[in-house]
């Protein structure tokens, strides 16, 4: 900008840069997994070439084929892939998507809708090479609630690559797209800073 900052200015930014927190990823989405019989979601440790993953090379030594992208991902045996969505509003929603095995190979996989109390909402088997929508209505959540998209194996992982790119809107419209909305790391509190002042009314309005 064409000035020195205040000191009320500087303060108050000083402030937020103390207090600001680092976010994982850049939304409300994140991508992790599920072990057996455990409702502890652990975020995937990785981000590159467009996927959340173990590392930075597939078959991961510990997580194996365990990944997210942008539309959709692949379970393991003894984990199931999970994308989880944080509401940042009370509200009710309507959640659409398909889930589809694109391979005729494999024997399929599970889809399910879940709260993070375990509380199943909706569930879908999908054979191989097939798909199925995933509808489901008047779903209430509260502002801080997690909702898990969950993806599991049925007894065999090989060849259980899925598409899954779930929406969610409410009486005004579409509010989240897992696909649009895909991203890697969130950005550092000083990137945070720097992009809210170039988004600021007085950098629009630099001479």
């Amino acid at each position: 900008l064409h000035r020195r900052a205040s000191k009320p200015e500087l303060s108050a930014t000083m402030t937020w840069l103390k207090s600001a927190a680092t976010h994982r990823t850049a939304g409300a989405w994140d991508y992790g997994y599920l072990t057996k019989d455990s409702l502890e979601f652990k975020s995937l440790p990785r981000y590159k070439d467009g996927r959340w993953a173990g590392g930075p090379e597939m078959p991961d030594p510990k997580l194996g084929w365990l990944m997210w992208n942008a539309t959709g991902g692949h379970p393991e045996l003894d984990k199931s892939a999970v994308l989880s969505w944080k509401a940042m509003e009370d509200g009710e929603f309507t959640i659409e998507g398909v889930l589809k095995v694109p391979t005729p190979n494999g024997n399929g996989v599970r889809g399910r809708v879940m709260r993070s109390d375990g509380t199943v909402l909706g569930e879908w088997p999908v054979d191989q090479g097939k798909e199925s929508a995933t509808r489901l209505t008047g779903v209430k959540v509260k502002a801080g609630e997690h909702l898990w998209f969950v993806v599991d194996s049925r007894g065999e992982h090989s060849h259980d690559s899925f598409n899954w790119a779930p929406r969610l809107s409410d009486a005004r419209g579409e509010v989240a797209n897992a696909k649009d909305e895909f991203g890697g790391l969130g950005l550092k509190p000083l990137a945070q800073l720097a992009q809210v002042l170039l988004l600021s009314n007085e950098f629009f309005f630099v001479d």
